[in-house]
């Protein structure tokens, strides 16, 4: 694990990146969205989670959104996918979900590992299943390339990071990710 002088240092830079996230425009959304997070109790905040997942997954932030809002104003709307979401594999999986998300939903709650049954959905990997958990407020941290890059050098998982973090701060594992996630993201960390 971490020793005192890492554990000093890390508290240090994170706090600190905290607050320039704080005076950070998109940061301070960012951090918003992440205390905010709370348990998913609705079968269509579920679906809309796992559209986002399929739509963002290999795709650069901003293109995915833009995708994301076609995909879920079609979907409001009744349309046809294929007239916004040109990925077969990707539609075919939104299609399906479609067909039983609230009964998905209801299985989702009931799972004992919820990470693990994301995993096993269509169109969601290995690191973006940890990205769905977290919004759907599992408290987590994602092993992602963010995490891994801070992470890594202090001799630690991304996981042990953000629990050394969690004990020190009393911040939910879903605000660390965030934090150090932006602060990688701006060359802070």
């Amino acid at each position: 694990m971490l020793s005192e002088k890492q554990r000093e240092r890390i508290l240090k830079k994170y706090l600190d990146c905290k607050v320039r996230m704080r005076e950070d425009e998109e940061g301070r959304d960012e951090l918003e969205a992440a205390e905010g997070i709370k348990p998913c109790d609705d079968a269509n905040d579920f679906l809309g989670m796992y559209v986002w997942a399929v739509v963002h997954a290999g795709l650069s932030r901003q293109a995915a959104k833009a995708i994301e809002g076609r995909v879920l104003d079609a979907i409001d709307e009744g349309r046809d996918l294929r007239t916004v979401l040109r990925h077969d594999g990707k539609r075919q999986a939104i299609e399906r979900m479609l067909e039983d998300y609230e009964e998905v939903f209801e299985d989702y709650r009931a799972a004992q590992d919820k990470i693990s049954f994301l995993g096993n959905l269509p169109w969601v990997g290995k690191i973006t299943k940890y990205h769905m958990a977290k919004y759907l407020g599992v408290d987590c941290i994602k092993p992602d390339l963010h995490m891994e890059r801070i992470a890594e050098p202090e001799g630690v998982t991304p996981d042990e990071l953000g629990r050394e973090i969690q004990k020190m701060t009393g911040d939910t594992l879903a605000v660390i990710d965030t934090v150090l996630w932006f602060a990688d993201l701006k060359g802070w960390w």
